[in-house]
């Protein structure tokens, strides 16, 4: 289940999800990961957060 469907449409968190979304994380050199197809996370295990 996706986070967007249990917030609330009027919290501030939605702002910042926004904000993040058009900032063009790509243009600005990030390497923008996608999960594999099965389902794996974009990240190495060992990696902190």
């Amino acid at each position: 289940m996706k986070v967007r469907w249990q917030v609330n449409e009027s919290n501030p968190v939605r702002v910042i999800d926004v904000f993040v979304a058009a900032l063009g994380l790509a243009e600005m050199g990030f390497e923008v990961a996608k999960a594999a197809a099965t389902g794996r996370p974009p990240y190495h295990s060992r990696q902190p957060f």
